[in-house]
């Protein structure tokens, strides 16, 4: 289970590198950044929601909750409900985002800001609460 937290943490890294591209986007006219964060957010809808999500819930989740059933079950199931919310946001910016007016730009960028801080909450609470219970659980085994 070790290389699986440690691979989600290497996933992390590169979400994190993506979400700090979108940072820099959002600061230069979307007239120019625009192509640029349609391929920021479909990275995410091909790599975070379609790989990384499922390896968290079908792999490590899965594997937390046969370890210790009740004890962690609020928790997982509020980071994967954050899932289907987030994933739910990437798929709406990449059509806003491709069909956006221009009178809707400081809308979507505030929404896009918006995004990225939650996003970067959500891998914050899984770095500090799932990740450190699941390293918990394989100790316990271990020992």
């Amino acid at each position: 289970m070790k290389e699986i937290i440690n691979q989600l943490k290497d996933d992390h890294i590169r979400v994190n590198a993506s979400l700090d591209k979108m940072e820099q986007l959002i600061d230069t006219p979307l007239e120019t950044s625009r192509d640029e964060l349609v391929s920021e957010f479909q990275f995410f809808k091909d790599f975070a929601c379609k790989i990384h999500h499922k390896r968290e819930s079908e792999v490590l989740y899965n594997w937390m909750k046969k370890q210790n059933p009740e004890a962690d079950k609020e928790i997982i199931e509020r980071i994967n409900e954050e899932h289907k919310s987030l994933e739910s946001e990437v798929n709406n910016f990449i059509e806003k985002i491709t069909k956006m007016a221009k009178e809707e730009e400081n809308t979507i960028l505030c929404d896009i800001e918006q995004f990225i801080r939650v996003y970067k909450q959500h891998i914050e609470k899984e770095e500090k609460f799932i990740f450190l219970i699941a390293q918990q659980l394989t100790e316990k085994k271990t020992t």
